[in-house]
């Protein structure tokens, strides 16, 4: 008899504080007053994550400042290539090139790394069977300040190989010839007679377009300068 009063008010005890803990866990989840709209605590300080998620949005929103943008994608380097396929084999026209010589006249040159056979014409000369592997090689040799009759040259490829062509600003008559150069390569020369009139020796501007507007000082002229001489050791 005794024993069973004991379990009773010990079962009595058990649910006595079973009962508390619910109701402790009950209260500490009742939802509180919501925060009131603006309150620091509801936005957040600086550093917490409610502050940046609303940074974020602020920075995403698109501005209504007047004027434009772009964007300038990068280009990429292309590499030169011939129109035709070059042949490893085939002679190799390079180092276009001109100088001035000392009696007045001038002279164009075009290195090939094998014998061809040149085919001349007025203005031009193809070197048949010889290829340029080199874009820089191509561009126009600009004469026009120089005291020659040409004005520039340029070596470019062509259906029968390369070829030299020529723009004079003068009716002059040209001359060539093949030198031979070490290894079976060759040179191929063109002489130009002397300018008939000097072009080294100008200004761009016409004498009464060079006065001083209200003084009508006519300004210094440029002067003379001395072509350079310059060219391959024959």
């Amino acid at each position: 008899m005794l024993c069973m009063r004991v379990r009773t008010r010990n079962a009595g005890a058990v649910a006595a504080l079973l009962l508390a803990a619910t109701t402790a866990g009950a209260q500490d989840k009742a939802p509180g007053p919501a925060p009131a709209k603006g309150d620091a605590k509801a936005e957040g300080k600086p550093g917490d994550k409610g502050a940046d998620a609303a940074a974020d949005e602020k920075e995403k929103k698109p501005t209504t400042t007047p004027g434009y943008s772009w964007t300038d994608k990068p280009v990429k380097a292309g590499k030169w290539r011939p129109k035709k396929k070059l042949d490893p084999n085939a002679p190799i026209a390079m180092f276009p090139g001109f100088r001035m010589l000392g009696d007045g006249s001038s002279q164009l040159w075009v290195h090939v790394t094998k014998k061809v056979n040149v085919s001349a014409a007025a203005t031009s000369f193809a070197l048949v069977g010889a290829q340029v592997n080199v874009r820089n090689n191509t561009n126009a040799l600009v004469t026009e300040f120089f005291d020659t009759p040409l004005a520039r040259a340029r070596l470019k490829p062509d259906a029968t190989g390369a070829q030299l062509v020529l723009e004079l600003r003068e009716n002059v008559v040209v001359k060539h010839r093949v030198v031979d150069g070490p290894g079976g390569s060759m040179v191929l020369y063109v002489d130009l007679p002397k300018a008939q009139r000097s072009y080294a020796a100008r200004d761009d501007f016409a004498p009464d377009s060079r006065r001083t507007p209200g003084t009508g000082k006519v300004l210094p002229g440029k002067g003379t300068k001395t072509a350079p001489k310059r060219g391959p050791n024959q």
